[in-house]
């Protein structure tokens, strides 16, 4: 049997050499996982909710965090690809970096940027509030996205990091209300902080094979979130709360059957898919949480999950 090297695709070269607008917008979107963007905005969105209860938030300072968090999502996902850009071609040679798409020094230089552009505009929500954590909580989420590409991700503790990440990502939207989360916030937001910790430890083996106690972990750690909104939910009764149940049972069976096929095929070219899919269920994950605490409202997170699931159609993008 022969052993083939797996086919980079050439990238679209205009008249100049130079790859292509339509060929540079897709390695961007590529590099950015632009298909999960929507989940950056929808956690801040959750800390919102959740520290302004009973009153909305501002809307010009919820829109500045959810700016900010986007900026660092971005800035986080492309250096991510840049520290990886080594290992991708010996393993993901197709990925923008190593097929030439994106050069090394854009993506360092981009990723930089939009972190820097990220804390800038958490700075001046703050200045405006006149109160210091959305600045905090940025600059705090800006060095743990550097720890966990530059350093922790090879290490055992990497996905704690990367959880942490998300945690910090839910308090940045706690900031509007310029005072510290309560204690559902704090349980709400550590809960999608362990969600994507177990997605994480997954993730890890997605061009090997998947581990059984991994992907068991994953499981167990997918459930964190639905019981801490259960908690909530028969503890306040409120009218929201049947469909908040319905909401939590629907992640459930979702995320039951994607680590099922984890646990039917740990490895090929379905597992970066299913990973993808987890992921998928944050925006939903965030709806149950936020409804839990604030009733219908936090459903409208839903707006920005069929955004995600439209974006994720798109075959050529990628999301872990």
């Amino acid at each position: 049997m022969s052993l083939s090297k797996p086919k980079v695709p050439t990238p679209n070269v205009g008249s100049q050499g130079y790859p292509s607008l339509g060929s540079r917008l897709l390695a961007f979107a590529q590099i950015t996982r632009v298909g999960l963007v929507p989940s950056a905005p929808s956690n801040v969105i959750l800390g919102a909710l959740i520290a302004t209860t009973p009153e909305m938030p501002l809307l010009v300072p919820l829109c500045g965090v959810c700016m900010a968090s986007i900026c660092l999502y971005l800035g986080g996902m492309v250096l991510n690809d840049w520290f990886d850009r080594n290992l991708d071609a010996l393993e993901r040679p197709d990925r923008p970096i190593p097929s030439g798409r994106i050069s090394p020094k854009t993506a360092l230089v981009s990723g930089i940027l939009l972190l820097i552009a990220g804390i800038s505009l958490a700075t001046v929500v703050s200045i405006d509030l006149g109160c210091p954590l959305a600045a905090c909580y940025s600059l705090l989420l800006s060095l743990m996205i550097l720890c966990y590409n530059g350093w922790a991700k090879s290490k055992p503790f990497g996905p704690f990091i990367m959880g942490a990440c998300r945690t910090l990502n839910v308090l940045l939207g706690t900031a509007v209300a310029c005072s510290l989360p309560n204690a559902y916030g704090m349980a709400a937001s550590c809960a999608v902080g362990v969600y994507i910790a177990g997605v994480t430890t997954v993730a890890r083996y997605e061009t090997q094979i998947v581990p059984m106690w991994a992907i068991q972990l994953g499981r167990l750690a997918s459930l964190a979130p639905v019981a801490v909104a259960f908690t909530v939910v028969f503890a306040s009764a409120t009218h929201a709360g049947p469909w908040t149940i319905l909401l939590a049972g629907l992640v459930i069976v979702a995320q039951s059957l994607i680590f099922d096929c984890l646990v039917n095929e740990p490895s090929g070219p379905k597992v970066p898919r299913h990973i993808g899919a987890l992921l998928g269920q944050m925006i939903r994950i965030d709806a149950v949480l936020a409804s839990a605490w604030v009733g219908f409202a936090g459903f409208g997170l839903l707006g920005l999950w069929l955004v995600a699931r439209f974006l994720r159609r798109f075959k050529a993008l990628y999301s872990s």
